[in-house]
């Protein structure tokens, strides 16, 4: 070891026994002992001072701890950001009282569902539906590699969560496509007729065996697939109608 590099680090460790930590932290980093000056400076109140250190050596993920340590959660976010631990950002960011910026930090680690959640307490369904979108197709693609039913109950369980969020941001025909998928048709059928698909909405008040609201949606679509037209004139008693449609 170089002998000034001793002498400056024995001095130091004198000088932190003495209850000396800023002088101590100089002489530390005389001794090219970043993390001891760092702490010793830290140790005499002088964070930023502390944090400084540590990024000048490189060392970012430490500097953030510097901050979290200090309650200063906001300032560590940036750094620990900076050294791509968005997860460790995003529990800062939530300690801040910044759940928006939590959650594009988990988004961007990949903890989509945890995203999701903090998007809809900052009040941003919007992000919080596609967030939920990514980790649905990334479970399908799962889903259809591996054939696991238990991962397609948890496609359902996230589809309900979207189709909620759509119906709050008023996108109806969007959240009545998703609960169609989910087997629930009479909740699809009424957001289809508030979307103004007529067409869809008769398909799906007739898959709920709902024959006379099939009936009066069928009636209001402008040019109704005549297939399906004739089947809900036939279960709606309109067998004359039915055979038109079937002739068509």
């Amino acid at each position: 070891m170089n002998i000034f590099r001793t002498d400056w680090l024995r001095r130091a460790e004198a000088l932190t026994r003495a209850g000396k930590p800023a002088q101590a932290g100089e002489a530390y980093l005389k001794a090219k002992r970043p993390r001891l000056a760092a702490r010793a400076f830290s140790d005499g109140g002088d964070v930023d001072r502390a944090v400084a250190v540590m990024i000048e050596a490189g060392l970012t993920l430490d500097a953030a701890d510097l901050y979290a340590d200090a309650d200063r959660p906001r300032e560590a976010v940036a750094l620990y950001e900076a050294a791509g631990s968005y997860r460790r950002a995003a529990e800062a960011a939530i300690r801040g009282g910044q759940p928006g910026r939590a959650a594009r930090l988990l988004e961007n680690a990949g903890q989509l569902v945890g995203a999701a959640d903090l998007f809809v307490e900052s009040g941003e369904l919007d992000h919080a539906v596609r967030a939920l979108e990514r980790e649905t197709e990334a479970l399908r693609t799962r889903r259809d590699a591996t054939r696991d039913l238990e991962l397609e109950q948890r496609i359902a369980g996230l589809d309900e969560r979207r189709a909620d969020y759509l119906e709050k941001l008023q996108r109806p025909r969007e959240a009545a496509g998703l609960w169609q998928r989910l087997d629930r048709p009479k909740r699809a059928a009424m957001l289809f007729e508030q979307a103004g698909a007529s067409e869809d909405a008769a398909r799906a008040w007739h898959d709920a065996g709902e024959d006379t609201r099939a009936f009066d949606a069928i009636r209001n679509a402008e040019r109704p697939d005549p297939e399906l037209a004739a089947v809900v004139y036939l279960h709606a008693g309109e067998t004359h109608r039915a055979a038109e449609m079937f002739e068509s």
